[in-house]
């Protein structure tokens, strides 16, 4: 089983696998810059609200200086990238 798309809850990853087994998989990634982060089931048991590891080819940066209502940010880049979106003409800007 395989989550992806949203936050993943820690108590839902544990109530997943405590109930299915250890089945579970998180994703964390985007259309624009393709794969980012793989969580496999023994990553959720050791810390269920983890995104994972980087997947082959990706880079991750935190970025953020963790100032007081300033929540750092996870960016990932990959070599597997969108050129564009579907019928929509690139931007000339």
């Amino acid at each position: 089983m395989i989550s992806g798309a949203a936050p993943l809850a820690p108590d839902l990853a544990a109530a997943v696998m405590n109930h299915f087994g250890e089945i579970l998989y998180n994703g964390y990634a985007s259309t624009e810059s393709g794969s980012g982060t793989f969580a496999t089931p023994r990553d959720l048991r050791a810390a269920p609200g983890t995104v994972g590891k980087p997947v082959a080819g990706t880079t991750i940066k935190i970025l953020g200086d963790g100032a007081p209502g300033c929540r750092p940010r996870l960016c990932h880049g990959a070599s597997l990238r969108s050129t564009g979106w579907y019928r929509v003409p690139p931007r000339a800007d």
